[in-house]
C-alpha cells in the first residue's frame, strides 16, 4: 500500500485546516489521474533535487528533497502531495521547507490506497516561483516512481509521476572501517585494533595484519596485536553482510620502531699503555651487549686494573675481560712502571739481577771451596 505526502501553501489556507488538506474522493481521484495521462493542465512541476536521495548508511536514514515551480498564472500553489507507501508505514524523522506548519498525519479521505500524508501550510508560492521542500525517512528505501498531485486552494489542477522511495527497504551494503588505540609503537608493544564499520548487520569479520602477532583474525574484536621487527605495516579489514562485501585496506598504518635503549661507554687508560679493543673514546651500544675489553701494556709497564663504573666488568684485574652493558659507564684501564732492582757486585765484577740469577750456583760453589779451604787451612796450623 502507499502513502500520501501532501504539502500545503498559500492561499486556501481557511479551505485547508477545514478539510485537513482535504483531497477530492476517490472517484474524482481517478479521474484526476485519468487526466494526468494526458497532460492535465501542466500548472505545477514537481522534480527530485539533484543528489537526492541523500542515503545516510552510518544512521541508517534517507533523506528526499523536491523543487516545486508554478510554471503558469492562473494561482498560487496551495498544497501537493507525494502519493507514499502505506505498509510498511515510513517514519518521517524530520521535515524542512518554507512553511509556518509541517507535520505527518492520515488524510481525511480513504480510497483504500493513499495513506499518511506530510502537510507544508503557510507559506503562499506564487506564479513563476519554486521552492525545495524536504524530509528525511528511517531506514534505506529503494526508489521507485510515485505520484504527486498539485491543487491551488480550490482546484486539482495537475499530477504526475517523480522517483521517491518505495515500500521495499534497500539492501544496505557494509562500509568496513578500523581504528588502533596508536599507530606508531615500539617493536613488541601491544597495537589494539576496535571494528569501525556500519551497519550493524555485519555477519562476518576477516582482520589481515601482516608482520603482526597474530596475522589474522575472524572475529569483530577488539584485537590485540604486536609487531616484533621494527618496520611500516599494512593491515586491512574484510566484512560481509546479506547484501554484499567490503574491504578496506589501510596501507603503512602501522610503524613499529625499535625503542631498546642506547647506551654510551667511555673508555680511558693512564700512562704506560692503552685499550685496543674496541680502543679509546666513547662507544653505543644496545641494552645487554657483552664488550670485548683488551688493554696493552707498554714496554717497561704492566697492567693493575679498570675502575670507574666496574659493576659489569668480570674481572677488573684482568686485562682482557669483558663489560656487560646495562647502563652508560666510564672506565679507566690503569697502568704502572715495572719496578727496577738495582745490580749486585760479586767480587770485582757487578751483575744485572738478572745476570746474577745466572751465576747464582756458581757463586755458591764458589763460596762452599773458599769456606772450606780456609777452614782446612786454619785445622793444618793448630796443628
Amino acid at each position: 500500500m502507499k502513502r500520501v505526502i501532501c504539502l500545503l501553501i498559500g492561499t486556501a489556507i481557511s479551505v485547508l485546516v477545514a478539510t485537513g488538506c482535504s483531497s477530492p474522493p476517490p472517484s474524482a481521484l481517478s479521474n484526476l489521474l485519468v487526466l494526468a495521462s494526458v497532460g492535465a493542465k501542466g500548472n505545477f512541476q514537481v522534480e527530485l533535487v539533484s543528489g537526492y536521495p541523500d542515503n545516510d548508511y552510518t544512521n541508517n536514514t534517507q533523506t528526499w528533497c523536491y523543487n516545486v515551480t508554478v510554471l503558469a498564472e492562473k494561482g498560487d500553489l496551495s498544497h501537493w502531495c507525494l502519493d507514499l507507501c502505506d505498509e510498511p508505514k515510513h517514519e518521517v524523522l524530520s521535515f524542512s521547507g518554507p512553511a509556518e506548519k509541517i507535520e505527518y498525519t492520515a488524510p481525511t479521505w480513504d480510497d483504500g490506497v493513499h495513506g499518511h500524508i506530510i502537510k507544508w501550510d503557510g507559506t503562499t508560492l506564487k506564479p513563476e516561483e519554486s521552492a525545495i521542500f524536504c524530509f528525511t525517512l528511517e531506514n534505506i528505501w529503494e526508489s521507485t516512481d510515485v505520484d504527486w498531485f498539485a491543487k491551488d486552494g480550490v482546484h486539482w489542477d495537475d499530477t504526475g509521476k517523480v522517483t521517491g522511495p518505495s515500500c521495499m527497504p534497500f539492501c544496505v551494503p557494509p562500509i568496513a572501517d578500523f581504528n588502533a588505540d596508536k599507530n606508531e609503537a615500539c617493536a613488541d608493544d601491544e597495537v589494539v585494533f576496535t571494528d569501525a564499520s556500519a551497519p550493524d548487520d555485519i555477519t562476518t569479520w576477516s582482520w589481515s595484519f601482516p608482520g603482526g602477532n597474530p596475522s589474522s583474525a575472524d572475529t569483530q574484536g577488539p584485537h590485540t596485536v604486536t609487531y616484533n621487527i621494527p618496520g611500516t605495516y599494512t593491515v586491512s579489514l574484510a566484512v560481509t553482510n546479506v547484501c554484499g562485501s567490503y574491504t578496506e585496506t589501510k596501507t603503512d598504518y602501522i610503524t613499529a620502531e625499535d625503542c631498546t635503549p642506547v647506551l654510551e661507554l667511555t673508555i680511558n687508560s693512564t700512562d704506560g699503555g692503552s685499550v685496543n679493543i674496541p680502543g679509546e673514546g666513547v662507544f653505543t651500544y644496545d641494552e645487554g651487549t657483552v664488550v670485548n675489553l683488551v688493554a696493552v701494556a707498554d714496554s717497561g709497564y704492566q697492567f693493575v686494573n679498570w675502575t670507574g663504573g666496574v659493576d659489569t666488568i668480570a674481572n677488573i684485574d684482568d686485562a682482557a675481560t669483558t663489560i656487560t652493558m646495562e647502563s652508560d659507564y666510564s672506565i679507566t684501564a690503569n697502568f704502572e712502571a715495572i719496578p727496577v732492582i738495582p745490580p749486585v757486585t760479586v767480587g770485582w765484577e757487578t751483575y744485572p739481577i738478572n745476570k746474577l740469577a745466572i751465576l747464582a750456583p756458581w757463586i755458591t760453589l764458589f763460596t762452599v771451596i773458599m769456606v772450606g779451604a780456609s777452614l782446612l787451612a786454619l785445622k793444618r796450623r793448630k796443628t
